[in-house]
């Protein structure tokens, strides 16, 4: 008897004993997942699970942030690579100010993901290694 993957995930069906499971999630603080589920029985890993949203962090975030569909840009700013090259969904807002309340138009770039996360770094790293 085999039962598709997606089955198993809806249901949580174990892949070794096929016994429907209460999934039991394990914090894994050094892997890049948020948990694993796992067979409570026979302890067969089943998934990965993702990270839950973080509700508080997402009430501070107003809703007026404009998307780069509506800013009708569809390349990044930075390294000015164009959305079919770098994938659907791929494109996000930078608020200059790293403030997601000021959503001035002068205030927002739309950056891929990658050179999103270079600023982010480029900011921490200043931030942390120029000043003191």
């Amino acid at each position: 008897m085999k039962i598709e993957p997606s089955v198993l995930r809806q249901k949580n069906f174990c892949n070794k004993c096929w016994k429907e499971v209460k999934v039991v999630e394990t914090l894994c603080p050094t892997g890049p997942h948020y948990a694993q589920a796992r067979c409570p029985e026979c302890d067969t890993f089943l998934y990965f699970v993702a990270k839950p949203k973080n509700e508080e962090k997402l009430a501070k975030r107003p809703n007026g942030c404009s998307s780069p569909e509506a800013l009708e840009i569809d390349y990044c700013q930075i390294c000015l690579r164009n959305r079919s090259k770098i994938g659907r969904g791929h494109l996000s807002t930078h608020h200059v100010d790293n403030n997601p309340a000021n959503n001035d138009r002068l205030n927002l770039l739309v950056v891929c993901i990658a050179c999103h996360k270079w600023i982010h770094w480029a900011r921490t790293y200043l931030k942390n290694h120029m000043e003191g």
